[in-house]
């Protein structure tokens, strides 16, 4: 058993497909498939159930995927540490839509001056691309607001947020609204599933109400082009609404009976090697958002 039969097996956990591990790893479908029967003769064990055209993890094959993951998480870290001497460490960041278009320039900013030694990347996708980037080790943590089931991974609350509800000066419609009146309005959303659209959701549906939407976008910057258009009324991002509304090409309109907030999390592999450079990177995440 090798370290090569780690990577093959976490692929394959990744995707949960032997045909798109081997197409993300360059391989043959038959040499995937005869990199898992190996390690299962290694371990005697049996790691994936076969269903129908599905493959689904046994319990074995669970705890083989967080002890891979740590595996191959330290291994990664003593070469880069080794094969690096003293040069710069590097940090990979992911965030979803949101948390990039309100605070991740800032944010890199502000790590690039408390860590002027670290190199810093960033991946922007939704919330699911971040949790594949994970598993893959193709990223060291994520910003996020929506949180699945998964496994190995702990979330650290961040700091909670509002958004608001926003239109065109000009925009037929009231500076003060309940929240089933707003429910009436043409509304810009985000689309269903996203941190904000289930936010949104989750605040109608408490007061009986069910947003039905003039336009959905999975961008915030496409919803409040639209708002400034006067296509509707759009839920944002306080953050992001700000400077049209210091602009004067939105403004801002009260919702008395309803708050729309939302947490955002630190997320990271629970199992995964952190070195000394990448705790102080997280804790410089932390004190950004602490003192923002």
């Amino acid at each position: 058993m090798t370290l090569r039969h780690l990577q093959i097996f976490k692929t394959v956990c990744a995707r949960m497909s032997v045909t798109a591990a081997a197409d993300a790893l360059h391989m043959t479908q038959p040499a995937v498939s005869i990199a898992i029967r190996e390690l299962e003769s290694f371990y005697a064990v049996k790691l994936f159930d076969r269903i129908g055209r599905r493959i689904y993890l046994t319990e074995a094959g669970r705890q083989l995927e967080v002890d891979a993951e740590a595996i191959l998480s330290r291994f990664e870290s003593s070469v880069s540490a080794i094969r690096g001497g003293a040069g710069p460490a590097s940090c990979r960041i992911g965030a979803n839509a949101t948390a990039a278009e309100c605070f991740l320039a800032p944010l890199l900013a502000a790590l690039r001056q408390s860590l002027p030694a670290m190199e810093f990347s960033a991946f922007i996708g939704n919330s699911g691309e971040m949790e594949r980037r994970l598993q893959e080790n193709a990223i060291d943590f994520a910003l996020l607001d929506v949180l699945g089931n998964a496994a190995n991974r702990t979330d650290q609350l961040l700091f909670h947020t509002e958004m608001e509800a926003v239109c065109a000066p000009g925009f037929d419609c009231p500076s003060s609204l309940t929240v089933s009146a707003l429910a009436r309005q043409p509304l810009l959303l985000r689309e269903t599933g996203s941190g904000a659209r289930s936010c949104v959701d989750a605040v109608l549906e408490a007061h009986g109400c069910k947003a039905i939407a003039r336009a959905e976008g999975t961008t915030n910057l496409g919803l409040l082009r639209l708002a400034e258009g006067g296509f509707g009324v759009a839920v944002l991002p306080a953050a992001l609404v700000q400077p049209s509304v210091k602009a004067g090409t939105l403004r801002r309109i009260v919702v008395s009976d309803g708050k729309f907030s939302r947490r955002y999390y630190l997320a990271f592999l629970t199992r995964k090697y952190r070195s000394p450079a990448m705790e102080r990177a997280m804790e410089a995440v932390r004190t950004f958002f602490q003192t923002t």
